[in-house]
């Protein structure tokens, strides 16, 4: 379940290692590729979605994206120190983008709704 990633242990280079999934498309499972590309983003709609709704304080874009961050700085940190992961930036900013889908397509739901 776990992976132990031998040699590399953090990417702090923002679309990095994004940019080498896309250039090195032929080099990976379908299933593998599309997973890092689009993980974090399926992942973390539900979050811009979810918070707004769950949390009465959670009101604007703003605490959507400080909770996004948390979550996801706090998952990048847990692999970075438990050495089940590589802590990468690039997870972090599409976790950012999953979050703000979710946000902002909920409110144009409410609003096309109410409309």
């Amino acid at each position: 379940m776990f992976k132990h990633y031998e040699g590399v242990s953090h990417n702090l280079i923002p679309l990095s290692t994004t940019i080498e999934y896309l250039k090195n498309i032929n080099h990976y499972e379908l299933d593998t590729w599309f997973m890092f590309i689009f993980g974090n983003i399926i992942a973390f709609i539900p979050i811009g979605i979810l918070a707004p709704i769950t949390f009465r304080k959670v009101k604007g874009y703003m605490h959507v994206l400080y909770i996004t961050l948390l979550i996801s700085i706090s998952i990048e940190l847990i692999q970075y120190i438990s050495l089940m992961g590589v802590l990468d930036i690039d997870d972090v900013l599409k976790s950012v983008i999953g979050s703000t889908i979710g946000f902002y397509g909920a409110k144009i739901f409410i609003i096309n709704k109410s409309s």
